[in-house]
């Protein structure tokens, strides 16, 4: 399964009309530094 950060920024490179955003990502149940990667590569989407 893809990640919800992923998923976003690839449907944000494909738009300009629609604004999109997480509300949540809950640190606890995820790996921090996999987040930070996921999170870091949409700078370069």
């Amino acid at each position: 399964m893809a990640s919800p950060v992923t998923i976003l920024g690839n449907v944000a490179a494909r738009t300009e009309n629609i604004r999109l955003g997480t509300a949540v990502i809950l640190l606890p149940l995820a790996n921090p530094l996999r987040v930070a990667e996921e999170i870091a590569t949409l700078f370069w989407v």
